[in-house]
């Protein structure tokens, strides 16, 4: 693969559960050599049961990652929820219908 480590986004329970219980994740340790950087973009208290199972993998929070106090405006949020609808939809054949901005 590539030298630069690539990131795993993981925004929520559901898709932390689906990437760490079917094995995503230690395959791509497996391939990569070691572990992905994860981005979790849960609330620490949520991604810390998760943590420890990245085999060596860098972390990030969401929090880290934006401007202190800036957050996202409503725009980009549903912005957001529409790119990660398109991508489930695409990849995963089915829709999302109980997300809301």
């Amino acid at each position: 693969m590539t030298s630069r480590k690539p990131w795993l986004v993981l925004p929520d329970q559901l898709s932390i559960r689906v990437f760490f219980d079917a094995g995503i994740v230690r395959g791509l340790s497996e391939r990569l050599g070691e572990g992905p950087t994860a981005v979790f973009l849960v609330p620490r208290t949520e991604a810390a049961g998760w943590t420890g199972r990245l085999d060596g993998g860098r972390v990030l929070r969401g929090e880290e990652l934006t401007a202190a106090g800036g957050g996202l405006g409503e725009r980009a949020l549903r912005d957001t929820l529409a790119v990660v609808v398109a991508s489930y939809e695409f990849h995963g054949g089915f829709r999302l219908r109980t997300l809301t901005a």
